[in-house]
């Protein structure tokens, strides 16, 4: 599985990304590109 979450909670907002794969979570980058 695969989750994005984003928090509003701040001014900026925050992205963090998180893959899980038989039972072990990490972390992983978010990058965004302007198009």
């Amino acid at each position: 599985w695969h989750y994005v979450l984003v928090s509003l909670r701040d001014e900026a907002p925050v992205v963090r990304s998180y893959r899980i794969v038989d039972g072990n979570i990490a972390e992983e980058p978010v990058v965004l590109e302007a198009r």
